[in-house]
């Protein structure tokens, strides 16, 4: 099994990471191994349909998308404890490619473009259209320095996106 930095996060002593079509895991670094093989602990009563694709901590929840347009999300500050109905849809029928924490919003990037939550869940936050063209081939194209995400292979061309919309047009001149 080979982890990226996308599907992984670390958070205490405790490594959170999704395997594509599996579920999503936990690991403990101080008690990690039992003899010669790591123990794998399945993420509390993640549902079954949250097998991960990408993982991400936002605020005081943990976020695991299943490959398609779903998204699951833990309790505030119980990463081991996800609500049947703790769930909720990006976009109409896109999968969505990668996610992240920007600033104050959990950003999706999506095959139809941009989506961003505020808030801890969509109970408590906004979750709005962003951007239409800002689409990542792979969710390992995404860059960011926290005050910029940078999409070197995006659909178009090159983009910087600030959290509010994507700049193509500045960066065109770098592919002359």
């Amino acid at each position: 099994v080979v982890l990226s930095k996308e599907s992984c996060r670390l958070i205490g002593e405790e490594v959170y990471f999704t395997i594509d079509n599996d579920k999503a895991y936990s690991l403990n670094l101080r008690t990690a191994l039992v003899g010669d093989q790591p123990v794998l602990t399945p993420i509390g009563a993640a549902p079954d349909e949250s097998a991960g694709t990408d993982i991400e901590l936002h605020r005081d929840r943990m976020f695991v998308c299943n490959g398609g347009v779903r998204v699951f999300y833990s309790d505030a500050a119980d990463f081991e404890t996800w609500q049947a109905g703790s769930f909720f849809d990006v976009g109409a029928a896109y999968r969505i490619i990668s996610m992240l924490s920007f600033r104050d919003a959990l950003v999706f990037f999506t095959q139809s473009g941009v989506w961003a939550m505020t808030g801890s869940s969509p109970a408590d936050g906004t979750f709005r259209r962003v951007a239409e063209s800002l689409s990542p081939l792979d969710k390992g194209a995404i860059i960011t320095n926290d005050s910029i995400i940078y999409i070197p292979a995006s659909r178009n061309a090159p983009v910087i996106f600030n959290g509010s919309f994507g700049d193509e047009e500045s960066l065109l001149h770098l592919d002359t």
